[in-house]
């Protein structure tokens, strides 16, 4: 049993949605509950195979914070207890923070065998909730696997007292072939309505603000007169609530006409592929999904330093890495992109081979399935999820 929030549009829930059913298909029976209403993905994911249950008064979009909560909250927990206690799972399998400390708590109290939690985010958040912090330090003794999706996490989380013999790594895993396909370049830019030669950046990314848009356009407003001149910026995801505010910056800025705001889309690999430079600039990240597609794509990636960013795409490796909320190290690094043609390919080239190598949905789906079998078997963690044990050639994620 996969409780989380909801499987609307995200980075977790594209995640869950993309596996459950492969994991379904390596021999479990899979459910997935949400605590908030199952979103977007949900029926997708029912039609290969995986039930999902959600409330019917659930929200979709509600974290730890106090206000406008609590009904929906109150119908996920009563909703969780009950198929766990109909269902008596032998494995639970928490992703996210609220699911992790309610059904944790449920999972005990229904004597559910095994428990496992994916740690998908840097821990920043706990500093605006000690108390919620601390309750999760203690369900971590608890816990027979902790899964962590870059060694930045990992690391977080030892200093939070995780057991490191129950505390694994699972790299993020993408459908490779999605996102590699080759693509009719000039057909979708001419549909976008993007001159053939423009330099096109792109950047998926819901409107929140750690996701670090406001930095990014502070960076390309600064350097905007050495750009070339039909340069555009692809604005991919959710507005949710900045999106106003992010314009009035663009237009005061001189740029709002070079960025089109696209908000959620389903042709993700079309608009990467039409794409030249791939961009992610949070300020906190677990393991990002949108580094590996852009890489996949076969992007030159411009990254943060935040989380697993640098894990997945090394500094001049696979891509470009500078410091978080730092405009004018993006700007710097965007300058040098946009004027580098060459640099640009020899980058994009090693991402999409790297991605090929290190990243691929199988794999991920793989180490899964090892680690819910060692627990069924009573078998230590396996190598292939045990940072301590893993051998990683320098080249790859292991930076």
């Amino acid at each position: 049993m996969i409780v989380t929030l909801t499987l609307d549009t995200g980075g977790t829930e594209r995640h869950i949605a993309a596996v459950a059913p492969k994991i379904a298909g390596g021999g479990f029976d899979v459910t997935i509950v949400c605590l908030g209403r199952p979103g977007a993905q949900a029926e997708a994911v029912r039609r290969q195979g995986v039930r999902v249950a959600g409330p019917a008064l659930g929200t979709q979009r509600f974290t730890t914070s106090r206000g406008g909560t609590a009904i929906s909250l109150s119908a996920g927990t009563a909703l969780l207890a009950k198929e766990l206690l109909t269902r008596r799972p032998d494995i639970a399998h928490f992703f996210l923070p609220l699911p992790y400390l309610v059904g944790g708590a449920l999972s005990r109290f229904a004597r559910v065998p095994h428990l496992v939690m994916s740690r998908r985010s840097q821990n920043d958040y706990q500093a605006k909730r000690p108390g919620l912090a601390r309750r999760e330090h203690r369900l971590h003794r608890r816990m027979d696997l902790i899964l962590a999706n870059s060694r930045h996490v990992h690391d977080e989380l030892l200093g939070e007292g995780a057991d490191p013999t129950r505390t694994g790594l699972i790299y993020n895993g993408i459908d490779l072939a999605r996102f590699s396909a080759p693509r009719n370049r000039p057909d979708v830019r001419r549909r976008l309505g993007l001159a053939p030669d423009a330099l096109v950046l792109a950047i998926v990314a819901n409107l929140i603000p750690y996701k670090g848009h406001a930095d990014l356009i502070a960076a390309l407003g600064a350097i905007k007169a050495e750009l070339p001149a039909q340069w555009r910026l692809l604005v991919i995801g959710r507005d949710d609530g900045l999106g106003s505010q992010l314009r009035d910056q663009a237009t005061g800025l001189g740029i709002g006409s070079n960025i089109l705001w696209l908000g959620e889309r389903q042709d993700i690999p079309e608009l990467l592929g039409l794409s030249d430079i791939g961009l992610n600039v949070s300020h906190e990240e677990g393991f990002s999904n949108a580094v590996i597609e852009g890489m996949a794509a076969g992007l030159a990636m411009l990254a943060t330093d935040a989380g697993g960013n640098k894990e997945a795409a090394p500094d001049d490796v696979a891509g470009l890495v500078v410091p978080p909320r730092n405009p004018q190290a993006l700007a710097d690094a965007i300058a040098r992109l946009a004027g580098d043609s060459q640099l640009r390919h020899r980058l994009g080239a090693e991402a999409q081979e790297r991605a090929k190598r290190l990243f691929s949905l199988k794999s991920c789906v793989g180490h899964y399935l090892e680690a819910y079998r060692a627990l069924l078997n009573g078998d230590p963690m396996p190598a292939s999820i045990d940072p301590r044990q893993m051998r990683l050639a320098s080249s790859t994620a292991s930076g």
